[in-house]
């Protein structure tokens, strides 16, 4: 194999699994019209999708994903300026300033005509993950994932509230409410803790303090009710 076959051979397996990393909105993909692809470029559909699904969220999940979003900046915020610095610059240098344009305006008009009685809370990291939507083909997929993650956590509740215990959603908020939900991976933890006892949840939370890690704090208490 020459040299030449064998970079586009990784190239291509790069490719491939920077795609496994990019999220599906909606349970549907409906491809975008060529109209849509000429507002928002080759990534319309992708754009098109979060949009959707944004329509659809709730004022919880909405919530949840401001807190996420503002974790994020606080706790990670070398990684997102990084980020944000990457989407930025294969944004200019692809030609695509005007398609983020647009997209964030009309994501932004969406809220506004949105009945969510938190609309507002969306709008940071909304702005952040469909710009990163437009760039999805150019940009790494950790770059992507820090971008979109407050989104997919929102996005990440919803789905989790149907099939989760009664005490799941105030174990979210309280999570929210501590800084301590990021990424779609807390929104699991919250589902987990929801699972204990409705005393367990209680002590759980009045044990989670300042500096104490929520997953290995719920391990110990397992632990302790074995």
């Amino acid at each position: 194999m020459s040299a030449q076959s064998e970079a586009a051979e990784l190239a291509a397996k790069a490719i491939g699994k920077g795609a496994l990393h990019l999220i599906k909105w909606g349970k549907k993909i409906i491809p975008a019209t060529a109209d849509e692809i000429k507002m928002y470029g080759p990534e319309a559909t992708r754009v098109k999708a979060l949009m959707s699904m944004i329509g659809s969220l709730s004022e919880d999940a909405s919530k949840l994903g401001f807190a996420a979003n503002k974790s994020v900046a606080e706790n990670f915020g070398k990684a997102l300026n990084k980020a944000d610095l990457e989407a930025d610059s294969k944004m200019l240098n692809a030609g695509r300033e005007k398609l983020t344009g647009l997209a964030r305006l009309d994501i932004l008009d969406l809220l506004d005509r949105s009945k969510n009685p938190a609309r507002n809370a969306l709008r940071p990291p909304a702005k952040r993950a469909v710009s990163a939507e437009v760039v999805s083909d150019l940009i790494t997929p950790k770059s992507y994932s820090v971008l979109t993650d407050p989104m997919n956590t929102a996005r990440t509740f919803d789905m989790t509230v149907p099939n989760a215990p009664e005490g799941f959603t105030n174990i979210a908020r309280s999570l929210g409410e501590r800084g301590l939900i990021a990424a779609p991976k807390d929104i699991e933890l919250a589902q987990r803790i929801s699972m204990l006892l409705p005393d367990m949840q209680q002590v759980y939370l009045n044990l989670l303090g300042e500096g104490t890690d929520p997953a290995q704090l719920l391990q110990a208490l397992r632990l302790m009710g074995q």
